[in-house]
């Protein structure tokens, strides 16, 4: 009941990522909370069109969890495989609509492990959404810029914790979002 790189064998543990205050985020840090991993990772499931691409997709990117969270910062994104981005990029440019962050929000609201927290809203969620919509090459999220801009959010070792967590705990999240076993096309409306 973990987040990627919570103690396998032969890893070393890494440390909570938190915010504070009434936001799961951090503004202009390229480093993504555990929170922000695990909505991430929900929209995902969520918004992809088949369960098989997504889990492709989390199989060839996980693998490169640990090697991204020794490195963090330094991690090159040419490490990874074509089109890793791709979903987050597809996150980035959907419209999320009410009815899908309510289902995000009551996901997070009964997940137990690293990344719950109490009091995300849809108003959050949203209010997110359009930060990274609207400030891509801030980091993603808004307000000023620090001197040095990170790179675009889900650009940076983050992406691997997300996959990983798919990888990992894909039919958790599906189930934690209401699919039933082995659904691979989401229901219209969403």
């Amino acid at each position: 009941v973990g987040d990627a790189l919570s103690g396998r064998s032969g890893e070393k543990l890494l440390s909570p990522i938190t915010s504070k205050g009434d936001t799961f985020f951090v503004r202009h840090h390229a480093d993504a909370t555990d929170t922000e991993v695990l909505i991430i990772a929900l929209f995902i499931v969520l918004l992809e069109p088949s369960a098989e691409d997504t889990a492709e997709w989390a199989a060839g990117l996980a693998p490169l969890a640990a090697q991204a969270a020794d490195e963090q910062a330094g991690w090159a994104t040419a490490a990874a495989p074509a089109g890793y981005y791709d979903p987050f990029q597809r996150l980035i440019d959907d419209k999320w609509h009410k009815e899908t962050c309510e289902a995000v929000k009551k996901a997070v609201d009964g997940w137990e492990g690293r990344g719950a927290r109490e009091g995300v809203t849809v108003a959050h969620l949203l209010s997110y959404h359009s930060g990274l919509n609207k400030h891509p090459d801030h980091g993603g999220l808004g307000g000023q810029p620090p001197r040095k801009r990170p790179p675009k959010r889900f650009n940076t070792w983050a992406a691997t914790r997300v996959a990983d967590l798919i990888y990992r705990r894909g039919p958790v999240l599906r189930a934690a979002l209401g699919f039933s076993p082995g659904v691979t096309r989401l229901p219209n409306g969403f």
